[in-house]
């Protein structure tokens, strides 16, 4: 019987500080595993190197080689929702703490994401499900870049890093999905974004995480590492005229600006994102429906803070 590529999922499950050692199955040891929904999701299940031995046997062709650093990489996407309640965490709140953020409730204001930087990002345990065969990845990490494009569903898409933790024979049941929320369509009603404090008619912008997600080995230890990080963006809106705003002045004065974009209008269905500081880079015509638009990549110098309420 043939197998189904769509019969597929994974959940993960977060380190217990003080209970987990890191790299371990944390899952198997009693950790509440969350599932997490998503689209488009692939796994390498052996990444890696090889080392060629390059042996002198008296032949030609290939020597054998040494397969070493193994290693899972999943990637994807989940769409970006609210929780349904103000201060309650979404159902995907793993994917940005094992993405290098920090996750805080505040009070019942909203919940809040940022980037941790001292080196105590937590990671996961991950079994993602593959029509019969259950992969395991320990340690994981990984980097996350969130997409709104007018007219869409926005999206995280996601990278993920683990150690391999075996592969073995899984029972496909179904997932249970509930408490994750239907998303809103980017644009007019649901949202606003604006630029130095000044609105602007966006059609599209995309918040790159930028983290350098390795896995490190050393003797008797291995571990998924996120070393720097250089958040990047790109924002795509409509020029208006000079007068109004030229983005190549201000990206040939250096200058900083905040943005904030706003998704979602009832409470329990809002996403925020926002920087305090970005420098726009050098911007580019573009052409939107035969409207002129401004493409103008940016860096974060003040990173993103996330926020649902």
């Amino acid at each position: 019987m043939a197998r189904k590529i769509r019969n597929k999922y994974f959940v993960l499950a977060l380190r217990r500080v003080g209970t987990d050692n890191y790299g371990e199955d944390y899952i198997a040891a009693g950790a509440i595993p969350q599932v997490l929904q998503t689209s488009g999701a692939k796994i390498t299940p052996l990444a890696g190197e090889e080392i060629d031995r390059d042996l002198d046997d008296g032949g030609t062709g290939n020597s054998l080689v040494m397969m070493v650093g193994d290693k899972v990489q999943i990637t994807g996407k989940v769409e970006i929702s609210g929780s349904g309640t103000n201060n309650l965490a979404t159902k995907y709140a793993a994917l940005h703490q094992i993405c290098g953020r920090a996750q805080a409730i505040n009070g019942a204001i909203d919940v809040g994401y940022t980037r941790v930087t001292d080196g105590s990002e937590l990671d996961a345990c991950v079994y993602f499900y593959m029509d019969g065969a259950l992969h395991k990845a320990f340690g994981v990490r990984g980097k996350r870049k969130a997409m709104y494009k007018t007219g869409e569903i926005p999206y995280y898409e996601f990278e993920l890093l683990g150690i391999y933790g075996g592969i073995v024979t899984g029972a496909f049941t179904t997932p249970d999905f509930t408490g994750y929320q239907k998303p809103l369509k980017v644009g007019k009603t649901y949202t606003s974004f604006t630029l130095d404090g000044v609105v602007r008619k966006l059609i599209e912008i995309e918040l790159d995480d930028g983290n350098e997600v390795e896995l490190e080995e050393y003797v008797g230890y291995e571990e998924v590492l996120i070393g720097d990080f250089k958040p990047t963006g790109k924002m795509v809106i409509e020029a208006p005229n000079l007068s109004v705003f030229d983005p190549f002045a201000v990206a040939r004065s250096e200058a900083t600006m905040p943005f904030a974009l706003t998704h979602g209008t009832a409470a329990g269905f809002i996403v925020k994102e926002a920087s305090a500081s970005i420098q726009l880079g050098r911007p580019e015509y573009g052409d939107r429906n035969g409207t002129l638009t401004y493409e103008i990549p940016f860096r974060l110098i003040t990173d993103t803070t996330t926020t649902t309420s």
